[in-house]
């Protein structure tokens, strides 16, 4: 729906060299991540973490709208 790729089991290298990085979880959502190993990620909460973040929120609210 958010035209967003996902991709698992990144190697450390690339998620270090990424401009932004983000986690989810169903307990947290889209959570983004400060650094890497140490070295900081430039963009805490980019652009993708943010259109994640939108389109997670907006299929959490969809599946919470039920008619009883």
């Amino acid at each position: 729906e958010a035209g967003l790729a996902a991709e698992e089991d990144l190697p450390v290298g690339v998620l270090r060299d990424a401009d932004d990085v983000f986690v989810t979880s169903a307990t947290r959502g889209v959570v983004p991540v400060a650094a890497v190993d140490t070295h900081p990620v430039p963009s805490v909460a980019g652009p993708l973490t943010l259109a994640a973040r939108a389109a997670y929120d907006r299929a959490v609210d969809q599946d919470l709208t039920v008619d009883w």
